[in-house]
Parts: C-alpha cells; sequence; structure tokens
C-alpha cells in the first residue's frame, strides 16, 4: 500500500489521478520550490547564507556532526549526531515535540522579510577548518494538523583566515558571472535566461594570448568568439549566451544521464600561436548550493538526480519550456505550440530571473529552406498558445524553434522541438492518441454516437431503474447526460440494449471524471476516470448489452457513447500484439490503492477488473500484494494483523475516508483466494508479494498500518548509526524472530498454490543497520567497532556489511527450507522472485541485500530491479549490466523496472523501458500496475514496453516527444516515487549512515 497522504499533483498527468490523489490530503503537502547556499567554500568567520522557498512552512538548520564533536558555537544539540540553530519562535508551543528547532515564517531569525522565503545568516567565527554538512528542513511541524516535510541536503566547506584558493588554471585566471573558479571550487553561476559572460585573466601580466571559446549546445549545435590578452589589456570578457538550449538526456541499461551545454576555452600563445592551454567548461548543477554553475573539467555527461516532485522548476531545466498541445496526437492538423519560461511566481533572486524573454517563434522544414512560419513573441511565466495553419504543408518533418532575442548577447539558440507531419491511416481507429494500436474500421456500417441519453435510454432500455438514483440531466452544449445523483455504487445500472450486429470499438466520456461500464452479458464491469474520452473494450454487441453503473461520486455519469464498427480480424490482431508482448512482464499490483479513490465500487467484481486490466496489457503475471505491516488477506497466523490494524472509525475522520474502501474489500471478500481461483481464465499467473521492510509507525495514520507483533516487539526495531533509539518503523533482520514472522506468512501462502512468491525489498530498505546488539556481537567476534566504519575505509567496511547482510539472506535460506515439503505436498514449483533497488550491488549489499550470495546458493528464482534512488551522495545510475551479468552467469532471469505512478512524462517512460530492453533484460516490471488498470487513455502505453521494435517505431514516427518534452522536472519519469525518501550515505556517522 502506497499510502500517500501528501502527494503533489504530478506535471503532465492526467485530471482522474490528480482526482484521485487530492482526495489524500487535507492541505497542499509542503514542497520546496527554491534553495541557495550563497557561498559553500567560506573563510572561518565569514556569514553562511542560506534561503529556501517553501509556502505555509516552519523552517530548522541541522549540522549532522561527529557525535565525537562539540555542537558548533550557539548550536543546540539534539542527540548524539546532530545539532540545531535554535529557535524561540514556538515558545508557547512547549508542548509540541522540538519546538525550540523550528523557526517561523519571518520569525527572529528570517532575514527574508518576504512570504514564504526564509532565509538564515548563521556565523561561522570559531569554526575550524573541515567539511560540514548540513540539512535545511521546511515542515508543518510544530503544530497541529497533516504532518508534511520537504529537506534539502548541502555541505560547506570552511578555512583558515589564511587560506588562499588557487586559481583553477597555472595560466589564466578565470571568473563566470564575476565567481572566481578554484581548484577547490571550480565553478562560477550562471542564470538560463539571461546573458551570461566570462572573464578571462594571464597569471602572467605580461603574457599576451589569443583565446577561442567554443560553444557546444546540447544538441550539437555550435559557436565561435575569440578575444585577445595583452600586458597593457590583461583581460578578456567573452559572451557564454543564455543557456536556453534544454539538456539532453540519455537512457542507458536503465541509467540516466544528462549532457547540458559545453564550452572549450582555448588559450595560445599571442606571438607563435601555440597552444598555451584548453579548459573544458560544462553546463552542470551544483545541487549542494541549489544553483546551475559552470564548471571547469566536469565531465560532459553526468548522472541526472531523481528529483522527489516534478511539479515545480529544477535545476537544469530550460528558461523557456516549449511543447506541443497533446491535441496533435489525435489530429495531426491540430497544431498548438505551447510555450512559458520555467518559473512561475518570486524566486529567491528575482535580479536572476527576468519576467520575459523575448524571441522569435520560427517554423522551417527539418529539409532546409526559408521558414514556412515566424513571429516575434515574449516568453512569459503563463502558458501562452500559438496555433499553426498546417493543412496545406506536406508530409515530413518541421522544426520548430524559439530564437531568444536578449540584449547583451549574441547567442540566438534555444528550444527546438520537431513535428512529423504524416498522413493519417484510413480507416484506423485508435484505442489511444499515446499509442499507435488501432483496430481497422467496418466502413460498411455506421458509427454510433449518444450524447442524448434521454433518446438512448427511450430507445434502448426498458427505463431507468426504479429507485431513481438516475436523472437525465439537459446542458448547456445540447447534451443529455446520464448521472447518478445519489454516489453510491450499489445502486442499479442502467443497462441499455442498442440492437447491434458485429464487432464494435465502446468509447465513453464520463461526466464529472468518473464512470463503471460493462460491455456484453459477461463483460467486466469498468472504471472510467478522467475528461476524456477512452477506449473502454471491443466486442461484439450481436444481441448484447451496454450496463451502465454508478461510482461512489454523486452527479457522476456518463456524457458521451462512442460506439464504432471494426473488423473482428483487426480487433484479435491487436489484442493479439497488446496482450503478449515478446518480453514478460509483470505488474506489481498494489491492489488496495484500486479502491481509495472517491470513485471506487466496492464489489468483488472490481477484482475481475483488475485481473482484465493487467491482462490486457500484456502483464501476464501478476505480483499481488498481501501485506506490509499488516496482512490484506484472511491469515490464521497468531502474529498477523489484518487490515485496519486498529478499528478504522478510530482513526482520524481524512484516513476513514481515504482507506475505507480498501479496508471493506479486505475483510468483506477473501481477495487473495479470488484471485487465485480466477487468474488463470485470463491467462495470470498469480505470485503473492509480500513487503520485508515497513511498519509505519504506531501512531501514524491512526495506527491502522501497524500490527500488533511490531507494537509489541521495540526490542527487534532497526536502529540508526550512532543512533540512541530504535526506528518508529522498521525491524532488523538480524533477530531470528524477525525473520520468521515474514517467512511464516510466506508459507501459509504458499500453501493456497500459488504461482510463486515475490519478496518485496523495495519497501522499505535498509533491512538491517547497527542495532546495538548487532554491534556488540561484530565488536566481539572481530575486535572491531562497525559504528567506527565507512566506505571510505572499503575493505573493512565491506566485511562488516557482508557479516550483516547475512542476516537477511538467512531469511532466503530459511524460506527455501521451510518451502522444500510445500512444493512436493502441493505438486507446484512455487518459484521465489525477489525486488530490490538497482542502485548496484555494492549499495544493496550496504542495505543488507546480498544478491550475489542468493544467486550462487539459489535463494531466488527471478531478479526483478526496481529504480529506487535513496543515494544521498547521487552517484549511482541503476545500470542494470551488472545484475544482467550476474543473471546469466546463474540461469536466473533479471528484470528491469518503472513505477506506474511516475508516468508523468511518456516520452521518458519509454526511451527509459527501451534502454531496459536493449540492455537485455528478461523481462519489464511494473510497480503500482493497479493504477493503468483504471480506464484512462495514457494505460496503452504499457503494451509497448514488452515490445522494443514497436516502440523505438513508435518515438522515432509520433509526435509523442514534441508533446511531452524531457527536461530536469520530468527526466526520470518512471522512478520510483519514494525516490530521496531515506537520503541514506556509505559515508559518515549519523543516523542515515549506512
Amino acid at each position: 500500500m502506497a499510502c500517500r497522504i501528501p502527494i503533489p499533483a504530478l506535471l503532465g498527468l492526467f485530471a482522474w489521478r490528480i482526482a484521485i490523489m487530492s482526495t489524500l490530503a487535507e492541505a497542499e503537502p509542503i514542497r520546496i520550490s527554491d534553495f541557495l547556499v550563497e557561498k559553500t567554500h567560506l573563510l572561518a568567520g565569514d556569514p553562511l547564507t542560506v534561503s529556501v522557498a517553501a509556502d505555509g512552512a516552519n523552517f530548522a538548520l541541522r549540522h549532522n556532526r561527529n557525535p565525537n564533536d562539540k555542537p558548533l558555537p550557539g548550536w543546540r544539540a539534539h542527540g548524539r549526531s546532530y545539532a540545531f540553530v535554535p529557535s524561540t519562535d514556538f515558545s508557547d508551543l512547549r508542548s509540541h515535540k522540538d519546538a525550540d528547532l523550528w523557526h517561523k515564517d519571518n520569525g527572529k531569525q528570517d532575514h527574508d522579510r518576504r512570504h514564504g522565503i526564509f532565509t538564515f545568516i548563521v556565523d561561522t567565527t570559531g569554526w575550524t577548518e573541515g567539511v560540514y554538512s548540513f540539512l535545511l528542513m521546511a515542515c508543518t511541524e510544530p503544530g497541529p494538523g497533516p504532518y508534511s516535510y520537504d529537506s534539502r541536503n548541502f555541505e560547506v566547506h570552511v578555512y583558515s583566515k589564511t587560506h588562499r584558493p588557487e586559481s583553477v588554471s597555472p595560466n589564466l585566471e578565470i571568473a563566470v558571472n564575476g565567481g572566481r573558479c578554484t581548484r577547490e571550487d571550480p565553478a562560477g553561476p550562471i542564470h538560463p535566461g539571461r546573458p551570461n559572460g566570462i572573464t578571462v585573466r594571464a597569471v602572467d601580466r605580461a603574457a599576451s594570448y589569443r583565446l577561442e571559446l567554443i560553444r557546444i549546445q546540447p544538441d550539437g549545435r555550435e559557436r565561435r568568439t575569440t578575444g585577445r590578452i595583452e600586458p597593457d589589456a590583461p583581460e578578456a570578457q567573452l559572451d557564454l549566451g543564455v543557456f536556453a538550449v534544454p539538456a539532453r538526456y540519455d537512457y542507458e541499461a536503465g541509467a540516466l544521464y544528462r549532457t547540458g551545454c559545453r564550452f572549450d576555452l582555448i588559450a595560445t600563445d599571442g606571438d607563435t600561436g601555440k597552444r598555451i592551454e584548453k579548459l573544458r567548461l560544462v553546463q552542470t548543477m551544483d545541487e549542494n548550493r541549489g544553483t546551475e554553475v559552470l564548471r571547469v573539467g566536469a565531465d560532459d555527461r553526468e548522472v541526472h538526480p531523481v528529483w522527489k516532485d516534478p511539479k515545480h522548476a529544477k535545476l537544469m531545466d530550460p528558461p523557456i519550456l516549449l511543447r506541443l498541445s497533446p491535441e496533435v496526437l489525435s489530429d495531426p492538423n491540430d497544431v498548438q505550440v505551447i510555450y512559458h519560461l520555467r518559473k512561475k511566481g518570486p524566486a529567491l533572486r528575482p535580479d536572476r530571473s527576468g519576467p520575459v524573454i523575448a524571441g522569435l517563434l520560427r517554423v522551417t522544414s527539418s529539409g532546409g529552406g526559408p521558414p514556412v512560419f515566424e513571429k516575434a513573441v515574449e516568453v512569459g511565466p503563463q502558458p501562452a498558445a500559438e496555433r499553426l495553419e498546417v493543412r496545406g504543408l506536406e508530409e515530413g518533418d518541421y522544426r520548430i524553434e524559439i530564437v531568444p532575442q536578449v540584449e547583451g548577447t549574441a547567442d540566438r539558440d534555444g528550444p527546438v522541438i520537431v513535428y512529423r507531419r504524416r498522413k493519417p491511416e484510413v480507416n484506423a481507429v485508435r484505442l489511444s492518441p499515446m499509442a499507435p494500436w488501432a483496430f481497422k474500421r467496418d466502413a460498411d456500417r455506421p458509427e454510433i454516437t449518444v450524447t442524448d441519453f434521454r433518446k438512448a435510454v427511450l430507445e434502448w432500455s426498458t427505463g431507468l431503474p426504479k429507485d431513481a438514483s438516475w436523472q437525465l440531466v439537459d446542458g448547456k452544449d445540447g447534451r443529455v447526460a446520464l448521472i447518478n445523483t445519489a454516489g453510491n455504487w450499489d445502486r442499479p445500472p442502467v443497462v441499455l440494449r442498442p440492437g447491434l450486429t458485429g464487432h464494435y470499438a465502446l468509447f465513453a466520456q464520463a461526466k464529472k471524471g468518473s464512470c463503471h461500464i460493462r460491455l456484453g452479458k459477461q463483460g467486466t464491469v469498468r472504471r472510467i476516470e478522467g475528461y476524456q474520452s477512452c477506449f473502454v473494450d471491443a466486442a461484439d454487441l450481436t444481441g448484447e448489452e451496454i450496463a451502465i453503473y454508478p461510482s461512489n461520486v454523486a452527479g457522476a455519469g456518463l456524457r458521451e457513447l462512442r460506439l464504432v464498427p471494426v473488423t473482428p480480424e483487426s480487433v484479435e490482431q491487436v489484442i493479439g500484439q497488446t496482450s503478449n508482448p515478446p518480453t514478460p512482464m509483470v505488474g506489481i499490483a498494489d491492489w488496495g490503492d484500486y479502491f481509495m479513490a472517491p470513485s471506487r465500487r466496492l464489489a468483488e467484481d472490481q477484482f475481475d477488473a483488475l485481473l482484465q486490466g493487467h491482462a490486457e496489457l500484456g502483464m501476464r503475471c501478476i505480483a499481488w500484494a498481501i501485506g506490509r505491516s499488516w496482512v490484506e488477506y484472511h491469515s490464521t497466523l497468531p502474529n498477523t494483523t489484518r487490515f485496519p490494524c486498529v478499528p478504522l472509525d478510530t482513526a482520524e475522520p481524512q484516513y476513514q475516508r481515504t482507506y475505507g474502501g480498501f479496508a471493506h474489500m479486505t475483510n468483506t471478500y477473501q481477495p487473495l483466494r479470488y484471485v487465485l481461483g480466477h487468474g488463470p481464465a485470463y491467462g495470470l499467473q498469480i505470485e503473492p508479494w509480500l513487503a520485508m521492510q515497513r511498519h509505519y509507525g504506531v501512531k501514524a495514520y491512526g495506527g491502522i498500518f501497524t500490527s500488533k507483533w511490531f507494537k509489541e516487539h521495540p526490542k527487534w526495531r532497526r536502529w540508526g548509526k550512532n543512533a540512541s533509539a530504535g526506528s518508529r518503523q522498521e525491524v532488523s533482520y538480524y533477530f531470528p524472530e524477525v525473520r520468521k514472522e515474514r517467512v511464516d506468512i510466506f508459507c501459509e501462502v504458499a500453501r493456497k498454490a500459488p504461482d510463486g512468491l515475490m519478496v518485496g525489498c523495495c519497501r522499505q530498505p535498509p533491512m538491517l543497520l547497527y542495532h546495538p546488539d548487532m554491534v556488540a556481537a561484530y565488536r566481539k567476534k572481530t575486535g572491531i567497532d562497525p559504528l567506527k566504519l565507512d566506505a571510505t575505509n572499503k575493505a573493512e567496511y565491506e566485511r562488516w556489511i557482508r557479516w550483516r547482510a547475512n542476516f537477511f539472506t538467512e531469511t532466503l535460506r530459511e524460506l527455501k527450507t521451510r518451502l522444500a515439503p510445500i512444493r512436493a505436498e502441493t505438486g507446484r514449483p512455487i518459484p521465489v522472485a525477489v525486488r530490490l533497488p538497482s542502485k548496484g550491488l555494492f549499495y544493496n549489499l550496504a542495505q543488507g541485500l546480498d544478491v550475489e550470495t542468493w544467486c550462487r546458493e539459489r535463494l531466488v528464482d527471478r531478479i526483478q530491479l526496481h529504480p529506487l534512488e535513496e543515494d544521498r551522495e547521487g552517484s549511482g545510475s541503476h545500470d542494470v549490466r551488472p545484475y544482467v551479468e550476474l543473471g546469466r552467469r546463474h540461469d536466473i532471469p533479471v528484470y528491469g523496472g518503472l513505477n506506474c505512478i511516475t508516468f508523468y512524462n511518456h516520452t521518458a517512460v519509454l526511451k527509459r523501458a527501451l534502454s531496459l530492453l536493449d540492455a537485455g533484460v528478461g523481462g519489464i516490471e511494473l510497480y503500482e500496475s493497479n493504477t493503468y488498470a483504471v480506464v484512462v487513455p495514457d494505460r496503452w502505453l504499457v503494451p509497448l514496453l514488452g515490445r522494443a521494435d514497436r516502440l523505438r517505431r513508435f518515438l522515432d514516427e509520433s509526435n509523442i516527444e514534441a508533446c511531452y518534452p524531457i527536461w530536469s522536472r520530468n527526466a526520470d519519469a518512471g522512478f520510483d516515487w519514494h525516490c530521496q525518501r531515506g537520503r541514506w550515505s556509505l559515508y559518515g556517522y549519523a543516523a542515515n549512515a549506512l
């Protein structure tokens, strides 16, 4: 269960998903929208200035210190490993936890009086030389109401007063926008969208140099400028431009790389022409201080970070966002160019963020020639649209760009998208504008569109149900909608019998974003969400009916039905392609989330909707959730607690509303028994899936997620490094009792004859950290204190984490041993699959996941890699190739993963999937696959993910990338939505150190 109380309305998601998520929070969650550390390299005594923007938050600044160090002068110690800038802003709230650590917006320590922006100015007098690690926090605490939190990590280097940083070059002094590049900090700040410059001086003031600056844009465009340095003119100013070309994002074997703008600065002797020096400068981000920089000597291609929230502007977003409106995906003549600035609203540094950027909107044929369209525009913070008349254009590719016209620079390179104009296929009936699948229209029969349901009910039915729950409502547009006024899912359906013959594709558009439809007497009741017309199903309607069921949303219903005649051969062909991809796909069904929507239907037939919803998209195997701290099947084990873990009516009303449907389905029906019994009818394998590590906390969500077993055994909880107490929501697999509790559940379920078992290690690793009993055992065994180890001593640290990881491996060994008689008894192989983060084998080992030993001892039958990024250093690439090679050596298939909740950029998701397929994975896993059991247009992207050839062709031939260009904020689409929760590190001695 994802249990997402604060969820951002992710950029680009359809209204149905936003509507679902908005019910899960009482207020807008706290999000840091901007962050800036003025200087990260300081002389002791210089002020440390840190600014943050977050509406509705209180703020805290924490120093992550070594437990043996004293707190910084004037800071307040908090536990063994932290110290805070103290506060008296909340002296009236002493009953609230840690109220003395939080600062109020515009409170006593805030040096910025603007609303929602807080600036700390910290005196560094008395600080010793060294590197200091900090965490800046924005939170709803201290105070009542729903908890919401966001944070940023950063480091500061402090030097003594006698320190003089060396120039980055022995020959040249370089400053970018006034920021001197030194060996210790070889970067200067840049301001995309505004003029930027580099100042170059000769270290030897008597030298004469000729300078050449070559700008290489991410898309390959090059520009050259020159300058000179002479003894009587020792300084040259060169134009860096506006950095308006978006970075390039490469997807390679599951890894995500970014390439920004690059510069080659070449200095030659002014007299002889001999090259003196060549420096490479790269546009990149400095997350440590929350700004973009031009860094000397950086790699051209860097691992791109995974963001917490794609809604807001991010570092390395282009200053101008340019795209096509998605209508072009349905109609190639409906071309609307959308453009706006990357940021809306005030920035921390308004002097670096202009209110508008002047430019030319230009359209040219990719084959060359004069522009076919050109217009002067002003790009502002609000989206603007320009509709292009394209009916007279020939087929081909057209380059659409905005050419910046910024004063003070000669740079005219801006963002470019490509409009692909293709002749539409005759008689093609596309299932979705987001995907290529299409039936063939039967031209001998007419299409039927119903927008007047009064007429449809009169001609095709015996009337509305007698309980008066349905109404026919006249709209201003002349339509007559079919509305369920009560909002009760268990009211009778409206049944239409149109008297048609032959195959039809049914499309429907919901009123108020929600409805349920069954096509055919034996069909499945499917849930439609959102306001777009959606393909529901295709079937032979001879003698058949269409039933419209209510949702739990009062006033919801149907706006339109469209019945398109199609050939049976095309239906069979498309179903064969979408439901049987050549690469296997596994759906990870957190099925309870399906019943968290306000529109939920709480009938047993919705388990069929989940099964069919997976099967028709090509997921022939479902990992069906059976629990986390709780269980969501009917168990007889004494240590299990079925959801909810306390009576739901004792929890806050918001949790009762959100999780009431899940509780109803878990306790009214037998979910696991039902899907095990009905899965074969849909051609599905069912593998019960248990999350190994997440107990939420005794008080979290009113206690509904925390089992009695966890509450009663605090001694078995996981401890952080140098922590003063155990975790509130995780356990340590050092203890045999912890291992047994999970294995007991797997063995009970194994006796129900599933097709396999799924061990879930992606909620919430690590499996072991530094429980005092375990630390003492290792100290006694080796004489080494693991609390004093980290990855800087890699050999000794690896011995420790390998010894530690063996305790979780014992869980898998015990499972294998105890499954043996069950396999013999049931006559079923019951293979075991394991899901784990794709962060890298060494990082996995530090999380307690010894994948190499699992393979060597044949403890697992399939490995599924999930892109969960929790590394504070952000250095891991999620490259799946080491795992694939390991699997080949041991004949164990390795699957690559995506998260359906984060499909907020379709292009990025498709490219990520293609990179996994090209890397040779044996299959694709889709976490939160229940998301696409709901009828929405973008669900038909899923069948492409198992077909490399078709996927590649779709990217090359469609306008999907023009409508969904990849920017910094959305390049990580498909990564786990829990990324950056833990911010774990292989280094250091604080509680978040692995």
